[in-house]
C-alpha cells in the first residue's frame, strides 16, 4: 500500500522533472494498454503511481514510481509484444486485381493530393466478394473507387463521414460488357449468402458503377 508520505515525495519529484499533465496522460494510456484501467486525466494520483510501481516490480526495475527512460522503454516493449501486427493484404491471392486499382481518389488526375494513396488496406472479405463477381461473370471488374482518406472522402458530394471506403471495406465498380441489372441481381445473391452487407447504384453521380460494402 502506497503511503501518503511516499505518494507526496514521488509527486514532488515528478513536478521537478517536468512531468506535466500531457506526459502523465501518455503514461496512463500506456498503462491502460496493460490492463490497469486508469482515468486518463494527467494526474499522478495513487492509482497511477501504484501502477508504475507494479510494472517496475514485475520487470525488476528500480521502484521509484517514475516512468523514466528505462521504465518507458520497458512499457513500449511489453505493449509491442501484445499488440497484433498491422494487417497487410496478400494481393497474390487475387490474381485479377492490383493494389493500384484501389488507390485513394485524391491521387488521381485533377484532384488535390491529401495522402500517399493508401491510407488503409483493402479488407480481405471485400476482395473475396469482388473475386466472386469476377468469377461469376468471367469479365474484368473495374474499380472506380477504392480506399479513401478522410479529406478526400469529405470532398465528395453526398459521401458519408462514416463511409466504409475509409476502412477498406467498400468499393465502387462496374463489370465490363455487362448490364448493370445483371450485376445488381448477383449482388442480391451475394447479400443473401452473407458475402456483402449492402449494395446500391446511383445513376446521378456513380456513372453506372455499383457500390458494395461488407
Amino acid at each position: 500500500m502506497l503511503s501518503n508520505k511516499t505518494l507526496k515525495l514521488i509527486q514532488e519529484k515528478l513536478s521537478k522533472l517536468g512531468y506535466n499533465k500531457d506526459k502523465i496522460k501518455a503514461v496512463q494510456i500506456k498503462l491502460n494498454k496493460l490492463g490497469y484501467k486508469l482515468a486518463v486525466d494527467g494526474i499522478a494520483g495513487v492509482k497511477t503511481i501504484s501502477a508504475v510501481l507494479a510494472v517496475q516490480k514485475k520487470y525488476k526495475l528500480v521502484q521509484d514510481g517514475i516512468c523514466g527512460p528505462v521504465t518507458n522503454a520497458c512499457l513500449n516493449k511489453v505493449i509491442a509484444s501484445i499488440t497484433p501486427p498491422k494487417y497487410v493484404m496478400d494481393w497474390s491471392k487475387y490474381e485479377h486485381f492490383k493494389k493500384e486499382e484501389f488507390v485513394c481518389g485524391c491521387l488521381k488526375p485533377n484532384h488535390k493530393k491529401y495522402c500517399n494513396g493508401y491510407p488503409v488496406e483493402v479488407q480481405a472479405k471485400l476482395m473475396d466478394a469482388l473475386m466472386m463477381i469476377r468469377t461469376h461473370f468471367n469479365k474484368p471488374v473495374n474499380i472506380t473507387s477504392g480506399v479513401r482518406c478522410v479529406k478526400f472522402n469529405a470532398s465528395l458530394k453526398g459521401s458519408s463521414p462514416l463511409s466504409l471506403h475509409l476502412t477498406g471495406g467498400a468499393a465502387d465498380f462496374y463489370v465490363s460488357d455487362t448490364n448493370i441489372k445483371d450485376v445488381i441481381a448477383y449482388c442480391v445473391k451475394l447479400k443473401g449468402m452473407g458475402y456483402i452487407r449492402y449494395f446500391y447504384t446511383n445513376s446521378t453521380n456513380m456513372n453506372g458503377a455499383v457500390h458494395i460494402n461488407i
